[in-house]
């Protein structure tokens, strides 16, 4: 069997792999370098329970599940 490429597109293969390889880690540390922002903001979440239930607009099988839900989801103290 024979080779189907020949030695120099097989060159000409790497060194365009080489080159793009290259490329993208110039583009990652240009990037890195001129990016000045290092910090991200903080969210903030209250605490309270600001979640209000409506009255009488729903059945009661539906205000039970939904204050299950609302004692069963809690927010964290802190964002990360």
């Amino acid at each position: 069997m024979q080779n189907p490429f020949s030695k120099e597109q097989i060159k000409n293969y790497l060194l365009l792999y080489g080159a793009i390889v290259v490329i993208m880690v110039l583009f990652y540390i240009l990037n890195n370098l001129l990016n000045k922002q290092k910090s991200h903001e903080q969210k903030v979440f209250e605490t309270g329970s600001s979640v209000q239930i409506k009255e009488s607009s729903e059945k009661p099988n539906e205000e039970a599940e939904s204050s299950n839900n609302n004692s069963r989801f809690k927010l964290l103290e802190k964002g990360y």
